[in-house]
């Protein structure tokens, strides 16, 4: 069995540079990242020059000491650092409640040292057909995919019709699967048994094991949300299912026939289409047998097998019709117009909503919205964007009021008739579950 990542010298400092600097530079605006920053060398005065000007080399002088410091502590197979611990948040999209991860900057920047060092690993077993949580791979290039395979089974449809050939439609028929509580019951176990059969680095393991020891925060078990191990690790558990899925075939007069002809996942959501539904039917069975036998991981079973004809792919945001057109998902969409009348009403955003209108924007960009240009409301069309460059003014004229030192938190910042005003936000809930 090949094994990776065995050249990679965690020991030595050069080594773990440039990804001490990925994380830095990532996150150098928050106040616990500022407060470490202080710590290894790095003055008041250049911390703030890098935040208002926008120049993060600034402090690159800070970072070969704290690498120094992360290859001392692997090199004596010690991790000290501040233990992280749980805040109960509820998503404004669906009204979940999730528990999230709070880590400190330290166990931060070991994450990001265990991530990079693993990533031969992940090049070889994270699938392109994997869209989450990976820089470049998001819900646009998910959608894009399917719009795809659907455009290519219609062109290959038009082919047999127009010379009599006998063509199975790989599109046919669709199914959305979705794990119960993908993070939270996942078994660290588990990732770990799989993931010393590809590593062959000693320091590496132990890292990793190491980490993850500290996301059993109380009676929490799970991978931690937020934590960004976390979202690579599941990844790595879920290629495993997808390889599963696609090398399922059956047989017929001599013939294999695959019994998925396409898979595509968003984290712990798989969508997965056939050409028989017979044959699709039996891929889910499996595919929910394997991921409890091998993964531990639940498979929820409110699934259900839809015709594309009849019903639209709706995965990620968008909806893939079979003609190939890409529209925006409903719930979306209602939401995106209803603070874009916000503006229109109030000629006014606040930065929560100004930063949640743009959260839609490419939505919006990258999908068909003919009904759209057609609705009017007293005579004026609806101009989103027009709404998007008001939004992106907002939370542009925040960030400068952050970075000038003028605004201490996150406040609320309301335009109108051209004049700024600030007000303070409402009161956040939120609850810790080890304070410690």
């Amino acid at each position: 069995m090949h094994r990776s990542c065995a050249d990679v010298d965690l020991r030595d400092y050069r080594t773990l540079t440039p990804w001490v600097w990925d994380c830095i530079k990532r996150h150098h605006k928050r106040s616990d990242f500022r407060n470490m920053l202080l710590q290894y060398g790095i003055s008041e005065k250049t911390y703030k020059k890098a935040v208002k000007w926008s120049d993060a080399s600034l402090l690159y002088p800070a970072v070969e000491p704290v690498a120094r410091y992360a290859a001392d502590c692997i090199a004596s197979r010690t991790l000290v650092f501040k233990p992280p611990y749980i805040r109960i948040r509820k998503d404004p999209a669906n009204g979940k409640i999730r528990p999230i991860g709070c880590e400190c900057p330290e166990n931060q920047i070991f994450d990001s040292i265990a991530i990079h060092a693993a990533m031969e690993i992940w090049n070889r077993r994270i699938v392109p057909q994997q869209v989450s949580s990976i820089p470049g791979r998001g819900p646009l290039l998910g959608a894009k995919t399917i719009r795809h395979w659907v455009l290519k089974d219609n062109r290959a449809m038009r082919y047999a019709k127009a010379h009599g050939v006998s063509y199975a439609s790989a599109c046919k028929y669709h199914a959305k699967l979705d794990a119960t509580l993908c993070f939270p019951l996942a078994e660290l176990e588990v990732f770990m048994a799989l993931f010393r059969k590809d590593c062959a680095n000693r320091d590496l393991i132990w890292l990793w094991e190491t980490l993850l020891k500290f996301h059993r925060v109380g009676d929490y078990k799970g991978f931690l949300i937020g934590s960004s191990i976390s979202a690579w690790a599941m990844q790595y558990m879920i290629s495993f299912l997808y390889r599963e899925m696609m090398n399922l075939s059956t047989e017929r007069r001599g013939k294999h026939i695959r019994m998925v002809t396409h898979m595509i996942t968003f984290m712990d959501d798989m969508l997965l289409t056939g050409s028989n539904r017979k044959n699709l039917k039996s891929a889910i069975r499996k595919a929910v047998k394997f991921a409890k036998d091998k993964l531990h991981i639940t498979l929820k079973g409110n699934w259900h097998i839809k015709a594309l004809e009849e019903e639209p792919i709706d995965m990620m945001g968008y909806v893939i019709h079979r003609n190939g057109k890409m529209t925006i998902r409903a719930r979306n969409y209602i939401h995106g117009r209803r603070l874009v009348l916000t503006y229109y009403r109030e000629h006014a955003l606040t930065v929560q909503q100004a930063r949640r209108l743009t959260s839609y924007k490419g939505f919006f960009k990258h999908t068909k919205l003919t009904y759209v240009r057609k609705w009017e409301k007293d005579d004026k069309k609806l101009q989103i964007a027009e709404a998007m460059n008001y939004a992106a003014g907002i939370i542009s004229r925040f960030d400068r009021e952050v970075n000038n030192g003028r605004i201490l938190r996150e406040s609320t910042i309301q335009r109108t008739a051209g004049a700024g005003k600030i007000q303070d936000p409402p009161g956040r809930e939120s609850r810790c579950l080890d304070p410690s």
